[in-house]
């Protein structure tokens, strides 16, 4: 297994191995990532990013299935660990669980001493667009004035990024002109030229959606939330079948409450959202100021980018699946 290094130079031939937003983000250098080649296939990425300078978060990991428990994942977490090389540092992963992949997930991350941590701020939630037809949100179709995402004009986009206010502010992570979010679904309120309200969902495939911004400022209309959030159901409803999931992050008190109000204690709705956590202890204490992972890794592993090697490097060569020979 040799790896390579991932930048914005060749991520757009890895879609199939790094989550849209992680790519996004090594795209804007923000995050930094490499990948796992096998023979003639690619067959595994991680990327990641340090949120402060002690704490690096693995934003994408993701093995091909066929390649799969044949050491690609543990050659992908030892190899990070080995960049550190003995300093402080603690590394965290956060996904939510909807799938067999991610419970084999949970168990692999175990295996490499990872430990579950259980936020008591942020907290993930799955329903379906059956449940959602059954909530106190099916009534009559709001009249709001309400725009789709995908009609909006240049300027009220922009308007949407200088929104502030005194409290938190959701935005789209790969911006609100992500090539993930559902443009007929997210819809957005303006009075004049400014945002009073707006919904953001993202899309993960056919199947699973992400409600995942959502403001109101409109302290003299209260019913505005309860509008916006009628308009989207409808529309949800309308476009997807029964079994869509929809995943609902919670970040504060107000959206809890929400969520609360709306489906009340439904058994069926579980908090999906895991965190892991694996902290090395190191010699001297993290200093990543202006240091990229990727010139992190060549200064300290300069055998992983030897440049006498006749190969494509990180660049795809051909999406196939591991021989068993």
């Amino acid at each position: 297994m040799k790896i390579y290094a991932l930048d914005k130079t060749n991520i757009d031939d890895f879609n199939f191995l790094v989550e849209y937003s992680a790519a996004e983000a090594i795209k804007r250098d923000e995050a930094y990532g490499f990948c796992v080649k096998e023979k003639n296939a690619h067959v595994g990425a991680l990327v990641g990013r340090f949120v402060d300078e002690k704490e690096f978060e693995i934003m994408s990991l993701y093995v091909v299935p066929e390649a799969r428990r044949k050491g690609v994942g543990e050659k992908l977490l030892d190899t990070l660990i080995e960049v550190f090389d003995g300093q402080e540092a603690n590394i965290s992963v956060t996904f939510a669980c909807v799938s067999d992949n991610e419970i084999a997930l949970c168990a692999f991350l175990e295996k490499m001493d990872f430990e579950e941590y259980r936020s008591l701020d942020s907290h993930l939630f799955s329903i379906t667009v059956g449940m959602l037809a059954n909530s106190k949100l099916t009534g009559a179709k709001t009249k709001a004035d309400y725009i789709s995402f995908k009609d909006l004009t240049k300027k009220q986009t922009s308007a949407l990024e200088k929104v502030k206010s005194k409290g938190y502010v959701p935005r789209p992570a790969g911006g609100f002109t992500s090539e993930a979010i559902e443009g007929d679904m997210s819809i957005a309120y303006f009075e004049g030229n400014k945002p009073v309200a707006y919904v953001v969902v993202e899309r993960a495939n056919d199947d699973l959606l992400m409600l995942s911004s959502l403001y109101v400022d409109d302290p003299d209309n209260p019913s505005t939330l309860l509008k916006l959030l009628k308009s989207l159901a409808h529309r949800l409803i309308d476009k997807y079948t029964d079994d869509t999931v929809i995943l609902l992050p919670t970040v504060t008190e107000n959206s809890e409450r929400i969520v609360a109000s709306l489906f009340g204690e439904n058994p069926e709705i579980n908090d999906i959202l895991y965190t892991f956590r694996k902290y090395l202890p190191g010699k001297d204490e993290a200093n990543y100021d202006d240091m990229s992972l990727t010139d992190f890794f060549v200064l300290n592993h300069d055998e992983y980018y030897d440049s006498s090697e006749e190969d494509e490097g990180a660049y795809l060569v051909e999406a196939g699946s591991l021989s068993d020979d």
